[in-house]
């Protein structure tokens, strides 16, 4: 056993190793780091290459967290080892020994946050979007955690995905839906949010569910049928969980189908935004979303 980079990156820095959340962006986008960011944030990332320092300076300063403070930790543990200190907003090493760790110490004032559920207006979509609000509620019984597995089924411009991959590190989302055109949006939109392992699943879900990943949770948001439903309640592991939402009235007949026969909890959800109205302000009313929550008993 020896004292790995990071543990001698986080000795230099003066930081406790419990106290750091370690991101990677070897042979991944660096965009993969904007998931990681929050205020006093602490992060040990995992370098491509002499590059990346100015890669990751330009990212932070674009989302915001320019006057974050930037640790190039190069050749730890060697003769030749080295260290450059500055700010994101500042940093004008355009390469680095390609061997480094980068600490990275953001502040305490920083962008406005996503929360559990981003904004709408930060997906790319066709007007096809889970709305936030219900997929706030989605999310908090959907229950992510790091490293759990997801089936999106109906997946659209893949809000759902992208939300829950923001909160489970490590996780997995398989996107299922039957246009490549909206798997190519959910993937650009993963992208823009900074998520790894969205992966993207074209066809109809009754015949590729069979495929994937076992999963801890499903979403459906599009596709409802009898069959669908079944194939997820089946393929759950024991204690996961089934998401489902419904805007029509044949679809809700579907959910209702469901909730009588295995049980679970059946919802409404109906939100109102304040708009204007002329020179005042009024409700304006969403579509009202049927929700049905199942779990798979042990």
């Amino acid at each position: 056993p020896a004292v790995s980079g990071l543990q001698l990156a986080a000795a230099r820095l003066g930081w406790p190793m419990a106290a750091c959340r370690i991101v990677s962006i070897h042979g991944r986008p660096v965009g993969t780091l904007a998931a990681a960011l929050s205020p006093r944030a602490r992060l040990l990332v995992i370098a491509q290459d002499g590059t990346s320092p100015i890669h990751v300076a330009r990212l932070l300063s674009a989302r915001g967290y320019g006057a974050a403070s930037m640790h190039v930790l190069a050749n730890l543990g060697g003769e030749d080892e080295a260290r450059i200190d500055g700010t994101a907003d500042s940093w004008q090493h355009d390469s680095v020994p390609d061997f480094h760790i980068i600490g990275i110490s953001c502040p305490d004032a920083g962008p406005v946050l996503p929360g559990l559920a981003a904004p709408d207006s930060s997906f790319d979509n066709d007007g096809k979007l889970t709305k936030r609000d219900a997929r706030a509620s989605a999310l908090a019984k959907l229950a992510p955690f790091p490293g759990a597995i997801l089936w999106d089924v109906g997946s659209g411009s893949g809000a759902v995905s992208v939300d829950f991959l923001r909160n489970a590190p490590g996780g997995r989302a398989y996107a299922i839906d039957r246009s490549a055109a909206q798997l190519a949006r959910a993937t650009a939109n993963a992208d823009a949010h900074g998520v790894a392992d969205l992966r993207a699943v074209n066809g109809d879900a009754g015949e590729v569910m069979g495929e994937l990943q076992t999963p801890d949770a499903v979403f459906i948001g599009g596709g409802l049928s009898e069959l669908v439903i079944s194939a997820a309640q089946a393929a759950l592991r024991p204690g996961g969980v089934l998401v489902a939402h419904a805007v029509t009235i044949e679809s809700e007949s579907v959910l209702v189908a469901s909730w009588q026969r295995t049980g679970g909890d059946l919802t409404r959800l109906s939100v109102q935004h304040a708009d204007p109205v002329g020179g005042f302000h009024g409700w304006r009313p969403l579509m009202p979303v049927t929700q049905w929550c199942w779990h798979k008993q042990g």
